[in-house]
């Protein structure tokens, strides 16, 4: 075994197999893709990678693991998963994810499994008695893959923990030590017994408290947005290709597109960010432009905003939530209820969602302008 010192869990314990895919370029690649993104414009210190969320979320697996009797062959599958559970994200990882699904149609999920499988870590996991199919359900969030993917699991634990500590956020406070030793799988589900559910509910605040604070902060949007039209403007223009953005980091590709004359990677490179000009709600923006959806919306904005003569406005238009598994409590007598039910914090939670908000922006110099344009659109 070998340790690796961890700024969030000490010391994490590996396996010379588990030394061997940390070492391949394939994981050695998430060094240079922020786990946040462009968050660092706002949070200076948001310098963490996926690299060490990885090693995070694999260490967690295997304490899981441990707590709930895994049997070793099993237990040694999940956290490869875990490992390898982002080796999928392209560059500025979430971020970019609707451009490279829109290009590619295909998901992280599915660009990390088939990365692994032309990487000749495939082969690696086989040599080691494990075999990639048995892997690829896992990596999926099937099965016992819940220990690791699910509303409670182990990736979440981690990047809340990793993300809070990283912006200096201080809401974020969750009982990690409890909450592990109080979760039980069953039948392909995560559980939280009765007695975890104040540490559950930990977590879910942190995870709210998270998206307002940080992932959902106007700045951070628009400095994502800005990297992806720079890296969309660039596959357009052939001064880079997807493969790139697929298998590049955030810096080398930000400064490749400065370099070839990129005003938007520059301005992200030089924190020279546009700026908010109209922030509504996207119910209201959809029912004033009469679109279905968000691509909808984007088209028209961009058709209205081309025909005043403006160009360069950005649109920051959230993704449309994904269904994902709720999390479920497992009660004394054998029975279970959504957490949620059981937890008036968790259902306040859920019926306090982070708003799903458009925003409109700018260049500083013609911020005015701008937001008067968008509120000819949208309505004051």
């Amino acid at each position: 075994m070998k340790l690796i010192k961890d700024a969030i869990h000490d010391s994490i314990e590996v396996s010379a197999l588990e030394l061997q895919i940390i070492d391949s370029p394939l994981v050695q690649r998430l060094r240079f893709v922020k786990q946040l993104s462009t968050a660092y414009l706002v949070y200076p210190s948001a310098n963490h990678s996926r690299f060490e969320h990885s090693l995070g979320a694999m260490h967690l697996t295997g304490v899981l693991c441990n707590l709930l009797g895994v049997e070793q062959s099993k237990k040694e599958e999940l956290r490869l998963a875990a490992l390898l559970h982002d080796v999928g994200h392209a560059a500025f990882s979430h971020v970019s994810e609707p451009l490279l699904h829109r290009l590619t149609g295909h998901n992280h999920e599915e660009r990390g499994i088939k990365l692994v499988r032309e990487s000749g870590l495939g082969e690696l996991v086989e040599r080691n008695g494990h075999s990639l199919s048995g892997l690829q359900p896992l990596l999926e969030g099937n099965g016992e893959g819940a220990i690791v993917t699910s509303e409670l699991g182990t990736d979440r634990m981690d990047y809340l923990l990793r993300d809070s500590h990283f912006t200096g956020v201080a809401y974020s406070i969750i009982d990690a030590d409890r909450l592990l030793r109080t979760l039980e799988y069953k039948d392909g589900e995560l559980f939280v017994q009765e007695r975890g559910v104040l540490a559950a509910e930990s977590l879910l605040v942190s995870r709210y408290f998270m998206f307002n604070a940080v992932y959902h902060h106007p700045t951070v949007r628009i400095a994502g947005e800005m990297a992806v039209k720079a890296l969309e403007n660039g596959i357009e223009d052939g001064k880079t290709s997807v493969g790139e953005v697929e298998r590049g980091g955030d810096f080398e590709l930000l400064y490749k597109l400065s370099q070839s004359g990129s005003a938007l990677a520059s301005g992200v490179l030089e924190r020279k960010l546009y700026k908010s000009c109209v922030e509504v709600e996207m119910e209201r923006a959809l029912r004033a432009t009469g679109a279905k959806n968000g691509e909808g919306l984007r088209k028209i904005l961009q058709e209205e905003f081309e025909a005043k003569k403006m160009d360069g406005i950005l649109f920051c238009i959230p993704e449309k939530p994904k269904g994902e598994r709720k999390a479920k409590v497992l009660h004394k007598d054998g029975s279970f209820s959504l957490l949620a039910d059981a937890s008036p914090v968790v259902k306040s939670l859920e019926e306090r969602k982070p708003g799903q908000t458009l925003i409109v922006a700018a260049p500083a110099k013609e911020r005015e302008m701008v937001k008067a344009a968008a509120e000819g659109i949208i309505g004051a």
